[in-house]
Protein backbone atom coordinates (compact mmCIF):
# COMPACT_ATOMS: atom_id res chain seq x y z
CA UNK A 1 0.00 0.00 0.00
CA UNK A 2 1.23 3.18 -0.82
CA UNK A 3 1.62 6.48 1.39
CA UNK A 4 -1.11 8.49 2.36
CA UNK A 5 -0.33 11.14 0.32
CA UNK A 6 0.14 8.90 -2.62
CA UNK A 7 -3.37 7.02 -1.72
CA UNK A 8 -5.18 10.76 -1.17
CA UNK A 9 -3.79 11.57 -4.57
CA UNK A 10 -5.09 8.19 -6.23
CA UNK A 11 -9.15 8.83 -4.41
CA UNK A 12 -8.65 12.80 -6.02
CA UNK A 13 -7.30 11.37 -10.07
CA UNK A 14 -9.90 8.40 -9.68
CA UNK A 15 -12.79 10.48 -8.63
CA UNK A 16 -12.25 13.10 -11.57
CA UNK A 17 -11.76 10.52 -14.00
CA UNK A 18 -15.18 9.20 -12.65
CA UNK A 19 -17.07 12.82 -13.32
CA UNK A 20 -15.07 12.78 -16.40
CA UNK A 21 -13.63 16.44 -15.99
CA UNK A 22 -10.08 14.93 -16.10
CA UNK A 23 -7.55 16.62 -18.39
CA UNK A 24 -4.05 17.28 -18.37
CA UNK A 25 -1.95 19.21 -16.46
CA UNK A 26 -0.98 22.71 -18.04
CA UNK A 27 2.80 23.61 -17.78
CA UNK A 28 2.12 26.72 -16.21
CA UNK A 29 2.36 27.77 -12.87
CA UNK A 30 -0.24 27.66 -10.72
CA UNK A 31 -1.44 30.01 -8.01
CA UNK A 32 -3.13 29.18 -4.68
CA UNK A 33 -3.11 29.48 -1.09
CA UNK A 34 -2.90 26.31 1.62
CA UNK A 35 -6.47 26.48 2.70
CA UNK A 36 -9.79 28.03 1.77
CA UNK A 37 -11.21 28.01 5.42
CA UNK A 38 -8.10 29.90 7.63
CA UNK A 39 -9.46 31.64 9.85
CA UNK A 40 -7.02 34.91 9.31
CA UNK A 41 -7.57 33.83 5.67
CA UNK A 42 -11.50 33.89 6.15
CA UNK A 43 -11.45 36.75 8.33
CA UNK A 44 -9.09 39.42 5.85
CA UNK A 45 -10.33 38.33 2.66
CA UNK A 46 -13.55 36.55 1.95
CA UNK A 47 -16.75 39.01 1.29
CA UNK A 48 -17.94 39.67 4.88
CA UNK A 49 -21.32 37.56 5.16
CA UNK A 50 -20.22 34.38 3.19
CA UNK A 51 -21.64 31.60 4.18
CA UNK A 52 -18.99 28.90 4.90
CA UNK A 53 -20.84 26.19 3.04
CA UNK A 54 -19.66 28.60 -0.83
CA UNK A 55 -15.98 29.80 0.55
CA UNK A 56 -14.56 26.95 -1.61
CA UNK A 57 -16.65 27.84 -4.42
CA UNK A 58 -15.79 31.45 -4.33
CA UNK A 59 -12.41 30.33 -4.02
CA UNK A 60 -11.97 28.34 -7.01
CA UNK A 61 -13.47 31.05 -8.69
CA UNK A 62 -10.45 33.22 -7.78
CA UNK A 63 -7.65 31.05 -7.84
CA UNK A 64 -6.58 27.96 -9.74
CA UNK A 65 -5.13 25.44 -7.43
CA UNK A 66 -5.94 24.94 -3.29
CA UNK A 67 -3.13 22.76 -1.59
CA UNK A 68 -5.06 20.37 -0.06
CA UNK A 69 -3.27 18.85 3.41
CA UNK A 70 -6.29 16.86 4.79
CA UNK A 71 -4.75 13.46 3.81
CA UNK A 72 -2.13 14.17 6.26
CA UNK A 73 -5.13 14.18 8.73
CA UNK A 74 -6.57 11.14 7.30
CA UNK A 75 -8.14 9.70 3.73
CA UNK A 76 -11.00 11.88 2.77
CA UNK A 77 -14.17 10.10 2.01
CA UNK A 78 -14.84 9.75 -1.89
CA UNK A 79 -17.30 11.57 -0.80
CA UNK A 80 -16.10 14.59 -0.01
CA UNK A 81 -13.99 14.64 -2.27
CA UNK A 82 -16.44 14.68 -4.70
CA UNK A 83 -18.40 17.26 -3.39
CA UNK A 84 -15.58 19.21 -3.67
CA UNK A 85 -15.47 18.74 -7.33
CA UNK A 86 -18.53 19.47 -7.86
CA UNK A 87 -18.28 23.32 -6.26
CA UNK A 88 -15.45 24.13 -8.31
CA UNK A 89 -14.64 25.07 -11.87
Amino acid sequence: MGSTSQMGAALWLQSRQAHGIFGHMPPDILIGTASWSDPEFVRDWYPKGLPARERLRFYAEQFQMVELNSSFYGIPDLRQVDQWIHVTP
